[in-house]
């Protein structure tokens, strides 16, 4: 039995179709001691995601490429935007893990937010198959959970 709730999927789903209000809402309701769990979630579909974007073409160029397209996405949103914080995120969350040590939780969950917005809509739509994403991390981290144990 997972700790995964129907409010942390929900609030993934609205970042993916980038309801910002949605998932504000929803952030500033969760209780505390749910945080975890959320983010536990969070990676899991920030990993899936970027494992299907990547697939086997996962490389120093195409991370650096792929965070250009990411600035240039946030560019006019007044949202920060740290290049290599996003590089050093993806980097760490790809193998890289020496790089968790230099970036904040900010970052990561920052970095996390916007893939996962980028990566969860097609043009401007949701993209048909978010669910099977959802679904797969909720395995993934019903596994991590066992794994803790």
């Amino acid at each position: 039995m997972t700790t995964i709730k129907p409010v942390h999927r929900d609030l993934v789903e609205a970042i993916a179709a980038r309801n910002l209000i949605k998932a504000r809402e929803l952030n500033e309701a969760m209780p505390p001691e749910e945080h975890q769990a959320y983010s536990q979630y969070l990676s899991a579909v920030f990993s899936l995601l970027l494992d299907d974007f990547f697939g086997t073409g996962l490389s120093r160029d195409s991370i650096a490429g792929f965070a250009n397209q990411l600035r240039e996405d946030y560019r006019d949103s007044g949202v920060p935007f740290n290049r290599l914080a996003v590089e050093g995120v993806i980097r760490a969350s790809a193998g890289e893990t020496s790089l968790f040590e230099d970036l904040t939780s900010e970052d990561i969950v920052s970095t996390q937010v916007m893939v996962i917005g980028k990566l969860g809509t097609q043009g401007t739509a949701v993209r048909p198959d978010l669910d099977r994403f959802l679904d797969e991390a909720e395995v993934m981290v019903a596994e991590w959970e066992q794994e803790d144990q």
